[in-house]
C-alpha cells in the first residue's frame, strides 16, 4: 500500500531492480566470455580499490597485518595472471 501511494519510493525500488538485473547480465556475461578466474579476479581487485579508495578518502586505517594480507591476496592474483 505505501509502495503505491509514494511515487519515489516505487522509482527508487524499480530503479534498484534494474541495477540488480544489469549487474546479474555484467557477471553472467564475464564469466561467459572470460571465465570465472577472470571474474574472481575482477572481483578481488575491485574489493581491494574500494577498500584503498576508502582509506585515501575517509581516513581509514589498515593495520600492518592488513596490508601484508592485501599484499598477498595481490601477489597471488598477479602471480595467477602470470601463471596463464
Amino acid at each position: 500500500a505505501r509502495l503505491a501511494r509514494s511515487e519515489r519510493l516505487l522509482f527508487d525500488v524499480c530503479a534498484l531492480a534494474v541495477s540488480s538485473v544489469l549487474g546479474q547480465i555484467c557477471i553472467l556475461s564475464t564469466i561467459k566470455h572470460l571465465g570465472a578466474v577472470a571474474f574472481a579476479t575482477v572481483v578481488t581487485v575491485r574489493q581491494m580499490a574500494s577498500v584503498f579508495l576508502s582509506n585515501a578518502l575517509f581516513g581509514h586505517s589498515l593495520s600492518v597485518l592488513q596490508w601484508l594480507a592485501a599484499a598477498c591476496v595481490f601477489s597471488a592474483l598477479l602471480l595467477n595472471s602470470y601463471i596463464k
